[in-house]
């Protein structure tokens, strides 16, 4: 997945679904549908359901993570927002710019040997008073060292780059699934409801002082 941020520490929010890692942090019932402030002029809805939970460490981004269905950790599902510097955009002031930064970074998913674009289409559209662009992108990736020698794994974006209307920020907001070819994808149903909700919960403030 790629990292989001500036060029200080990034502070973004994480959905986590079915992850797996050495040392979990302990966790907490999400008992509150109050927007969370994401970097001071960012606010986003915490998922709803009887099942997700909040990550209780603070050193790090906020997380959210789903009771996993399977034994299967490496199936991971994940939704995150925060500030973009990745993006190379001159001007990110025009749609016209934005949406050729969108391209190039779609474009440069295939890069590398392990992944490969198997689709890949974007839009310009308006959200929240301020220009956007539309994504979804779904890749192969073969030889990750955490899999079995001859696996494939698939792995899908939905999501959105925007504009900040009240700063020169590139916002990125995705819901992104990573698992192994054969298996059926997770975004169905009740979570793809929450995922997009989560997403269309997104509202851009003005910067708090």
């Amino acid at each position: 997945m790629r990292a989001m941020g500036r060029s200080t520490t990034p502070l973004y929010i994480i959905l986590l679904l079915v992850a797996g890692c050495a040392t979990q942090p302990s966790i907490e019932p999400v008992t509150s549908s109050e927007p969370i402030p994401v970097h001071n002029d960012i606010l986003v809805s915490p998922p709803k359901g009887d099942d997700w939970y909040r990550m209780a460490d603070r050193r790090g981004p906020l997380e959210f993570g789903l009771k996993p269905p399977s034994e299967d950790l490496k199936h991971t599902f994940l939704l995150l927002v925060g500030y973009w510097n990745g993006l190379d955009v001159n001007d990110p002031g025009t749609p016209a710019a934005l949406k050729a930064g969108v391209a190039k970074n779609l474009e440069s998913r295939n890069a590398d040997r392990r992944h490969s674009i198997t689709s890949s289409v974007s839009s310009p559209y308006r959200f929240e008073g301020t220009d956007c662009v539309h994504y979804d992108i779904t890749q192969e990736e073969r030889d990750n060292p955490g899999f079995p020698a001859g696996t494939v794994l698939t792995l899908t974006d939905h999501g959105f780059f925007c504009r900040h209307p009240y700063s020169s920020e590139i916002v990125q907001a995705f819901y992104s699934e990573r698992y192994k070819q054969g298996e059926k994808s997770l975004l169905h149903g009740t979570v793809k409801e929450e995922a997009e909700s989560f997403l269309n919960s997104i509202q851009f403030t003005r910067p708090s002082s």
